[in-house]
């Protein structure tokens, strides 16, 4: 656990994983499966736009 700018981080309990995008997935139904934003998953794969295509591997960031 460390602490910037009053914000605390629990280093042990995140994780990072490889998701590969499906047929009918969208950030936003992503973004639910894993408990964060459609914003944070954009912003960690350098996305300009909502728009994914299936088999596009995108780097999320989610609590164990």
């Amino acid at each position: 656990t460390w602490n910037t700018s009053g914000l605390t981080f629990d280093v042990a309990s995140r994780v990072t994983l490889t998701y590969y995008v499906r047929k009918g997935d969208s950030l936003s139904s992503i973004a639910q499966q894993f408990h964060t934003t459609v914003a944070n998953i954009r912003s960690w794969n350098g996305l300009k736009s909502d728009r994914i295509t299936p088999g596009e591997r995108l780097t999320i960031h989610t609590k164990r």
